[in-house]
């Protein structure tokens, strides 16, 4: 709705309302809209709307205080053919002497709404109500349609207005009067219908009330009085005296045992079938008593108590004629044991956690001890002792060939016609080692190499290549000369090398050279100036045991502490000492075992 912002008399509704403060009566007639345009026009001046629309009954007239009315009416697009901008609209009155007039207007210009035209999907009905000036006028009223009036919301909840509803669409309780037996009226009910729910018309309940009643007392009508109370009829019941002095010769044995047993076995509530309370079930069953259990199946015996199965049994120790004992705390808390009929005095044991069985165990006892009773009590490790193969060796006087003493490093050795051999796989494959070379006489080979006379500079003088292992290395001079380096190389790494760069070792043919470890593992000399961690060459006359005594011309060489393995290489090299002259070296060789 457009805005109107007021209404404006008109100079006929000045005169009108003059009119009723001097005594007329003012009554408002009805309520026209309109489309038109004011351009320009005054109001004051307007006797009518300037495009007249639709007129609308009054349907909602109040005087308010400071000489105000309210003036309402219903707008509807039901009955409009041509749809049109709600641009005016006034409120019309009866002048005594005139006949009606336009009393006040309001337009509210481009700000219009826009009133479909009926019929189509825009549906509009709504209140309108516009705030007219009556001046000091107490002789004021509207000619209402009451056909047309809408409840407003100052009459909802109050007195001598309409109720209200509640969120659940109902009045609340504080607007309902109160019910009493007067407003409810008589209620006629009926006994002769049994209840069929809890639910119903007052009237219906208590019909219902009145059907149990009827049953209860036995009578033909709910009002008639029953033949005794509830009250007496428990008092009679509670003696215990025999009010209706009943004699035993009336009852009769046989009638009292005709009638037990009529309620008589399993459920039947007596105690004749239960042992101190407790049902059958209770105890352990004996399942095995008169035949084989029926599934022939280990698993099936679930249930406490004694089973026995038969030759094929399933799920048993040995899958033949056997007894098992089973224990059930519940079903997923089994314990079994078990014992096989053809298998001697042994008794098994298994459970059942969850569903999940678990494999049989023997149990040991005196009769199942000793060898060949699987227990490990006399092993160690699994394992018996003696001197056969698989035993722990033991020292009874009887040489153990399982000793397996023979073994270094996890290979087997042996000597196989003058020849070392070795194995990797039990002794079950051997391979030759070749011979050892003996320190001292190991073959010499001369003019093997030409005179060294550059100094400074490491030599190779001797080179093996294969596999084996290395014992000692020499060197044999065939001049005097100084050399302050020795080296051996195995596999292509230095595993001794013996440097000095300010004291030159001299080699002559009374003189050799020797490691500075040898010599003092075995306390045969002590060098002047050694030093382990940095050796410093010496030098070493012909009473060193390592000195070959079988020619006028000693030999010296580096004997190693222990057999050192290679692979695939080993090199002898020397470094002639600067400045000196050259030496020429008879012979150069490495000792040890060839694979």
């Amino acid at each position: 709705m457009g805005a109107f912002g007021g209404f404006i008399l008109t100079k006929d509704g000045r005169a009108l309302q003059t009119k009723a403060q001097a005594g007329a009566q003012l009554n408002f007639t009805r309520v026209a809209v309109g489309n038109g345009d004011l351009n320009g026009q005054s109001i004051s001046d307007l006797h009518a709307l300037i495009s007249e629309k639709m007129s609308l009954t009054i349907n909602k007239f109040k005087t308010m205080p400071d000489y105000q009315a309210v003036v309402g009416a219903k707008l509807s697009n039901q009955n409009v053919v041509t749809g049109f901008y709600f641009k005016e609209w006034g409120i019309f009155a009866q002048d005594p002497d005139v006949g009606e007039i336009l009393y006040c207007y309001a337009n509210s210009g481009s700000g219009a709404e826009y009133i479909a035209a009926g019929g189509g999907s825009d549906v509009i009905e709504k209140q309108i109500d516009c705030i007219v000036i009556i001046a000091n006028v107490s002789n004021v009223s509207a000619t209402i349609n009451t056909s047309l009036t809408y409840i407003t919301l100052d009459q909802i909840g109050v007195s001598g207005g309409v109720a209200s509803l509640d969120a659940n669409g109902q009045v609340p309780d504080t607007q309902i009067p109160a019910i009493t037996d007067v407003k409810i009226g008589n209620r006629t009910i009926s006994d002769a219908m049994a209840p069929t729910g809890d639910t119903g018309l007052i009237t219906t309940l208590f019909g219902w009330l009145a059907n149990m009643i009827k049953a209860i007392t036995g009578k033909s009508s709910w009002r008639t009085a029953p033949a005794t109370t509830l009250e007496a009829a428990n008092t009679h019941m509670n003696r215990t005296d025999n009010p209706h002095a009943v004699t035993a010769a009336q009852i009769g044995a046989a009638n009292i045992l005709a009638q037990m047993l009529t309620v008589d076995g399993a459920g039947s509530g007596l105690d004749a079938d239960l042992f101190d309370g407790l049902n059958s079930l209770a105890f352990m069953q004996d399942y095995a008593y008169i035949n084989y259990w029926a599934s022939n199946d280990a698993n099936t015996a679930v249930k406490s108590g004694a089973y026995k199965f038969q030759s094929g049994s399933l799920n048993t120790p040995t899958n033949d004629w056997c007894t098992i004992l089973t224990v059930a705390a519940d079903t997923n808390r089994i314990i079994q044991i078990a014992q096989p009929w053809n298998a001697g005095n042994f008794l098994y044991w298994r459970r059942n956690n969850a569903g999940v069985w678990t494999a049989w165990a023997k149990i040991w006892t005196a009769d199942s001890d000793g060898a060949g009773s699987g227990l490990d009590s006399d092993l160690l490790d699994g394992l018996n002792s003696g001197n056969a193969s698989g035993n722990i060796p033991i020292s009874n006087g009887t040489k153990n060939v399982n000793l397996q003493a023979d073994l270094v490093d996890g290979m087997h050795f042996r000597e196989n016609a003058g020849v070392p051999q070795y194995s990797v796989d039990g002794g079950v494959t051997w391979k030759d080692m070749g011979k050892f070379w003996d320190k001292y006489k190991t073959p010499i080979l001369y003019n093997a190499l030409p005179a060294l006379s550059t100094t400074g500079s490491w030599v190779t003088l001797f080179s093996v290549t294969g596999e084996g292992f290395l014992s000692h290395a020499y060197l044999r001079p065939d001049s005097s000369g100084y050399v302050n380096g020795v080296k051996v190389i195995v596999d292509g790494v230095e595993i001794y090398s013996l440097d000095s760069t300010g004291a030159n070792l001299s080699v002559s043919y009374n003189y050799g050279i020797a490691t500075i470890e040898h010599l003092i593992a075995n306390n045969t000399f002590a060098p002047v100036g050694v030093s382990i961690s940095g050796a410093v060459f010496q030098s070493v006359g012909s009473a060193v045991p390592f000195v070959d005594t079988s020619s006028s011309n000693a030999k010296s060489g580096i004997l190693l502490d222990k057999p050192y393995p290679f692979s695939s290489s080993v090199q002898l090299q020397v470094k002639l000492a600067v400045g000196a002259p050259s030496l020429t070296l008879q012979g150069a060789n490495v000792g040890g075992v060839m694979i």
